[in-house]
């Protein structure tokens, strides 16, 4: 996976605006579960920490997003299913971050595709 080059097909926005938070790292899926890759930026210099898995769901997580950058604390990270969105606060430094749910929200979230599939 390159990461520089992943766009959403329909507008061509980069899929990892909201995917990385200056505290905390990238935040990724792979379907299965929901991770963290904490790094720092020394000088110019990008380093990487172990991966964190941050939740373990049953095959059915689409997307992971990141909250606004804020100072504020505890920030959020929202977790897109096929059929809900789940919304997760942060707390802790890495690699001792931990979770707790705020909220669920069934929706189904809009589909990312060609514009000409759209009614």
């Amino acid at each position: 996976m390159e990461l520089g080059r992943g766009n959403l097909r329909r507008t061509k926005l980069n899929t990892l605006r909201q995917a990385v938070h200056p505290l905390y790292g990238l935040v990724w899926t792979d379907g299965n579960g929901v991770y963290l890759k904490p790094f720092t930026c020394n000088d110019s210099q990008l380093s990487s920490e172990n991966t964190v898995t941050l939740g373990e769901f049953d095959n059915d997580v689409v997307g992971a997003a990141w909250s606004a950058d804020t100072d504020d604390y505890p920030c959020y990270v929202a977790v897109q299913f096929n059929t809900k969105i789940s919304v997760w606060s942060v707390t802790g430094c890495v690699p001792d971050v931990s979770l707790k749910k705020e909220q669920d929200i069934e929706v189904t979230a809009l589909p990312q595709g060609d514009r000409k599939s759209v009614v």
